[in-house]
C-alpha cells in the first residue's frame, strides 16, 4: 500500500471526486483498525471502571 498527501486545488474543491473520497475512507478505517489493534485494551479498561457499580467506602 502505498499512501500520498496532495493539497486540494481550489478549482476541485467544487467537484466531486469518488475516487478520492473513496481512498479516503480505506485510509480512515484503516487507521481505525490498527488504531482498535494496538490500543483497544484500554478503552475496554476505560469502559469497564466507567460502566463498574458503584460501591459506598466506609
Amino acid at each position: 500500500m502505498v499512501i500520498s498527501f496532495e493539497p486540494k486545488k481550489e478549482n476541485d474543491t467544487n467537484h466531486f471526486m469518488p475516487e478520492k473520497e473513496f481512498e479516503n475512507l480505506l485510509i480512515d478505517q484503516q487507521i481505525r483498525i490498527e488504531t482498535e489493534k494496538q490500543f483497544g485494551h484500554i478503552r475496554n479498561l476505560i469502559m469497564k471502571k466507567a460502566f463498574a457499580p458503584v460501591t459506598e467506602k466506609q
